[in-house]
């Protein structure tokens, strides 16, 4: 597809084939329904009879609740895909054996192929868009699903007018095998799309854990209440009832119309040729072009037109019966109710809470729904041989008039019914779209009453009902609002303030001046800022007096603000002075009015009060004015802070903070965890707002250990539909992913030197390798609620290998044979030259990495931390300068502090004359490696991964001590840890009559003070070195961090812990005597 057409369409370059393939398949489907609803609507009319259709309406209505409820079921146990193929080939051999029926002259073949037609269309319907959200997440298919309809449309289209050809040519009844033939097509479509785009096949997903289908009694118990109570509910019942009444009669009117204009066979399937395809036109055109157009006059108003016309179409057919009168009821009744009536419909419902919106929905389509076909249906046989077909439209009329009615009931009772809910709360309107909601309020009589509630409310209410006016754009909100502010209290006061807009003009100066009061100085602030909106002398003057006058310095602040663009050199003076002094709070006034100044001069001042400022109060309005200035250095501030602090940030900054990358949405993804409600909420906000969230990325999540996390991405991935076809994508990527790290171990044992480094980053790509595998059967359990992956999981492990043959089979399964294929060698530990075969085998690996000069280009350009510092490590020791000298240029400004320090180092050893100069100076300290394998000889952390290890090691300080020197002292407040680098310590512990005893001695390898990592109380004992030590220090907010990332840390430090005091204790009971100190012993 080329790129103006992708660009027009908006689709992304990774969609293309998926796209292209789904609107092939529907774009047959649709063309098999046309040319199906031509013969059978034709052969039906001419071949059984019109007077038959209320008859099989009725009987197509009990059978579609059957044939959709058996549907359900088929849908809660196989996969969509598989479903529809297996239904598209068996519609195909049906009605390819009927055609022999046909041929038979067999009369009664012709209503069981009208009711087939129409459960035909509407199943295969049902499971191909069922199939879409399997395949497509939310943000695709509201861009995609109008294009793969259109794409529906345009199958109608050709089909409609290839009809009177085609039945020329091949003759009717052979339009039977036509369609079997196209079904055909439309299935191995969908097999084609199973093998290139592959879906989950867990057998109980968690979204088709729902509750079966009530009975009918069971629906009218709990709707019934809600129609008794519910203004609303009852009109719904209504406008759904009704207009079902009126369509089985229109539609026999339609068909008797036409089957008297058109005697035979060809010409009335010319008709149906032509006359559908020119009707698909039309509304593709509107569909396309139009949009919604009830958004002109309001809902309650948009809603009269589709009745309206119904009664127009009912009297051009009482009063002239013929073709004329019957195509236009057709076209403007379709026409209507697609543009018009059901998006309006939709809107309406939407104003039901979620836990009721699904019953209304359950119970209007369908009980609704067919209790007024049948009623219909009912009417039509009644009057069958008592009256022609043209005073039918009599009954329409009465119907008509009553559905009338109730739009006229809706447009008088809609803002009592719109206020009444909001005020109950009964009405999500967070969960609504602003689309929607200005839809809802684009009444007039709605935005009135929305007015006079406004003036009725005080507190945080009045403020919503403005800013929902507002967001409506009532005209005269200014007016309205400086009308209300002598009135209300202080709470609505300063929420109404900021609403004022800067055309309010100098009328708003002598409301404003009415409410200063110096004894409120919330509510000066506020107008203080208001003012500071407005232009004009009048509102300099009036900002003026606010520094005159020595109000506070908050409002003081607010009127700097305003007068900045018109004093710049003596504001930016008084802003200055506030920003240097010793007082906190005029500290606090120099950064609000430095934020609301606009002007970037004064970054420098507030990035160095970043990082100089202990107050938090003042650090938060610090972060504040430096959102509110445009920082672009602020990103990284807060995208640390949120690691550290997330309460300490400002919901300001926080809502202003763009989702835009990986490194943000891990951030949220955290938060998700964290322990205040309101910041989960927030994150699962701005996440769900992010337009570049990598689904890959949520569903990585869904392994994390953190139940809360796991939660938070289940419901993101429920409201963004996360198709099950971006899970296996992304169980793809990470299978590739996990060869390729085989490839890397593989390219870095072969080509580099031996040396600590070197085996530590071959240790660290095995352990990604297995880490990518784990990670996809972590998000499949979270996908299966059977429990059947963990069977699957204990099968894989067993020794047994008719189990394992099971659990593979069970793999395939739920994976297909490629993938599960795919995956079974890392699971059974095959030899590495065979996994590269594998590997080589199901994916394309790219490059080879056979020469050193490619690898060492190819690990300086990973983003992996870990990675990048074993190799620049091995580097400084091995590697050739030569090789490596563009690469850390890049790496320079490379995010991590880690990575950034070991360049540094590099660089500066490159500068020296000598070699052995630099790797004099990279002794004096110990390296990462060196830490790595020391904190791995130690027990409690032996069973760690290299990239944990290397989180431990990243944040520890090294450090010395003399012999006799304390370490830590007994009795004082720790907040550290200490690993034993060389050298030797002893644990002394005070006792009754301040006698001293040795606990224990330790040496390289061991490790003291881990309690003060879990709590800040007083040291146990005290810790002496008895030689030349040298340490390495770990303290607790690093520790924090490193167990926030990697909670395995943790475990392993609580496990080894719980065997230490077990052996104190042993050893406490085992002691008989100690030694008193000496004088001048530490103790």
């Amino acid at each position: 597809m080329s790129s103006p057409w992708r660009k027009w369409l908006d689709i992304q370059p990774e969609e293309i084939g998926l796209f292209l393939w789904t609107a092939a398949l529907f774009f047959l489907m649709r063309s098999s329904d046309l040319i199906f609803d031509n013969f059978v609507e034709t052969v039906f009319l001419k071949r059984f009879g019109v007077k038959y259709l209320p008859m099989v309406y009725m009987a197509n209505s009990v059978v579609t609740f059957f044939s959709m409820g058996a549907l359900m079921g088929l849908l809660m146990r196989f996969p969509s895909g598989r479903l529809l193929r297996n239904m598209l080939v068996c519609f195909g051999l049906t009605l390819a054996s009927l055609r022999i029926v046909v041929a038979m002259e067999v009369s009664f073949i012709y209503p069981v192929l009208f009711l087939l037609r129409s459960q035909v269309e509407a199943l295969n319907n049902l499971v191909f868009w069922n199939m879409a959200n399997d395949l497509f997440n939310t943000r695709q298919s509201k861009r995609l699903f109008p294009l793969i309809s259109a794409g529906g449309v345009l199958g109608a289209i050709l089909a409609s007018f290839s009809t009177p050809p085609l039945a020329k040519a091949i003759t009717l009844d052979n339009f039977m095998l036509l369609y079997a033939v196209l079904c055909f097509m439309a299935a191995g479509v969908v097999w084609r799309i199973s093998q290139i785009f592959p879906t989950l096949s867990l057998g109980e997903r968690r979204q088709a854990s729902g509750k079966k289908r009530p009975s009918l009694m069971e629906e009218l118990k709990n709707v019934w209440p809600m129609i008794r109570t519910s203004t609303l509910v009852a009109i719904m019942v209504l406008i759904t009832f009704l207009p079902n009444v009126m369509i089985p009669i229109i539609n026999y009117q339609f068909n008797f119309a036409v089957n008297e204009a058109f005697k035979s066979e060809g010409g009335m399937v010319n008709f149906f040729g032509w006359f559908r395809g020119g009707l698909y036109i039309i509304s593709f055109i509107i569909l396309m072009f139009v949009g919604k157009i009830y958004g002109r006059w309001g809902l309650p108003v948009a809603l009269m037109f589709h009745p309206a016309n119904y009664m127009i179409a009912f009297l051009a057919l009482l009063l002239r019966f013929d073709i004329v009168s019957a195509i236009y009821s057709r076209i403007s009744t379709n026409v209507l109710r697609d543009t018009i009536n059901n998006p309006a419909r939709e809107v309406l419902m939407g104003l039901f809470p979620p836990q009721n919106r699904a019953v209304m929905k359950t119970f209007l389509r369908g009980t609704v729904v067919r209790i007024g076909i049948i009623l219909g249906s009912a009417a039509t046989m009644l009057c069958q041989g008592l009256i022609h077909p043209r005073y039918l439209s009599i009954v329409g009329l009465v119907v008509g008039a009553g559905w009338v009615a109730t739009s006229i009931w809706l447009k008088k009772a809609y803002p009592r019914i719109l206020l009444d809910l909001i005020s109950k709360d009964t009405v999500e309107l967070k969960s609504l779209e602003r689309s929607e909601l200005e839809d809802l309020f684009q009444d007039r009589q709605t935005q009135s009453q929305l007015v006079a509630a406004c003036r009725q409310a005080s507190g945080s209410q009045c403020v919503w009902y403005a800013e929902m006016m507002r967001d409506q754009g009532v005209e005269g909100l200014d007016q309205i609002i400086l009308e209300m502010l002598p009135h209300k209290d202080q709470e609505a006061v300063t929420g109404l303030l900021p609403l004022l807009s800067p055309q309010a003009g100098d009328q708003a100066l002598k409301v404003l001046a009415s409410l200063v009061d110096p004894a409120r100085p919330e509510v000066c602030q506020a107008v203080a800022q208001a003012a500071a909106r407005l232009a004009g002398p009048e509102a300099v003057r009036f900002l003026r007096q606010f520094l005159e006058e020595r109000f506070d310095l908050a409002t003081q602040a607010q009127a700097v603000t305003g007068l900045y663009p018109h004093e710049p050199q003596d504001m930016a003076g008084r802003i200055a002075r506030w920003l240097d002094s010793a007082s906190l709070e005029e500290r606090l006034a120099g950064v609000a009015a430095a934020g609301g100044s606009g002007q970037k001069t004064f970054l420098p001042r507030l990035r160095s009060m970043l990082k100089e400022e202990g107050d938090p109060h003042l650090v938060s309005r610090v972060l504040v004015a430096l959102e509110r200035l445009g920082d672009p250095e602020l990103r990284e501030v807060v995208l640390a802070r949120l690691a550290k602090d997330p309460e300490a940030l400002p919901r300001e900054v926080l809502e202003s903070f763009a989702v835009a990358d990986e490194p943000s949405a891990r951030a949220f993804i955290g938060l998700l965890g964290h322990g205040s409600e309101s910041l989960r909420d927030l994150a699962l906000r701005k996440l769900g707002e992010s337009a570049e969230l990598d689904s890959a990325l949520l569903i990585e999540s869904l392994s994390t250990p953190d139940r809360q996390v796991r939660e938070g991405v289940f419901h993101l991935m429920q409201s963004l539909k996360i198709s099950d076809r971006e899970i296996m994508t992304f169980a793809r990527d990470q299978l590739k992913r996990s060869y390729f790290y085989l490839l890397e171990e593989r390219a870095v044992e072969r080509l580099l030197e031996p040396c600590p480094a070197r085996d530590l980053l071959g240790q660290h790509f095995l352990e990604m390798m297995r880490v990518r595998v784990q990670t996809i059967l972590r998000v499949l359990a979270t996908q299966d609620s059977s429990r059947n992956m963990r069977v699957v999981l204990r099968g894989l492990g067993s020794a047994d290998k008719r189990l394992r043959a099971n659990a593979v089979e069970a793999l395939e399964t739920i994976l297909g044979r490629g993938l599960s294929r795919a995956m079974v060698p890392l699971l059974e530990k095959t030899d590495p030259a065979e996994l590269m075969a594998a590997g080589q085998r199901h994916f394309k690996l790219g490059q080879a990495l056979d020469d050193q000069r490619q690898l060492t280009e190819h690990l300086l350009s990973r983003r992996n931390w870990v990675t990048l510092s074993l190799f620049l490590e091995y580097l400084a020791h091995k590697g050739d300068r030569a090789t490596w000298q563009e690469g850390l240029d890049r790496l320079r400004q490379f995010d991590d502090p880690v990575v950034r320090e070991r360049v540094t180092r590099l660089v500066a050893a490159q500068g020296r004359v000598a070699r052995g100069e630099a790797e004099a100076m990279e002794e004096k300290t110990t390296s990462l490696s060196e830490k790595i394998l020391l904190l791995r000889g130690m027990e409690m952390l032996a069973s760690l991964s290299v990239s944990e290890l290397a989180a431990v090691a990243a944040v520890s300080e090294e450090t010395s001590f003399t012999p006799g020197q304390v370490i830590i002292r007994e009795g004082e407040i720790g907040d550290s840890m200490y690993f034993v680098v060389s050298g030797r310590v002893s644990v002394t512990k005070l006792a009754e009559a301040q006698c001293s005893m040795e606990l224990a001695t330790m040496g390289p390898g061991e490790y003291f003070g881990e309690m003060a990592l879990f709590d800040n109380l007083e040291r146990s004992a005290t810790v002496t070195a008895q030689e030349e030590t040298k340490l390495l220090m770990l303290h607790q907010r690093e520790f924090s961090e490193v167990v926030r990332e990697y909670p395995q840390v943790a475990l392993r430090i609580c496990t080894d812990l719980s065997r230490r005091v077990r052996l104190l204790q042993g050893r406490l009971q085992a002691l008989q005597v100690c030694e008193l100190p000496q004088e001048g012993q530490a103790s």
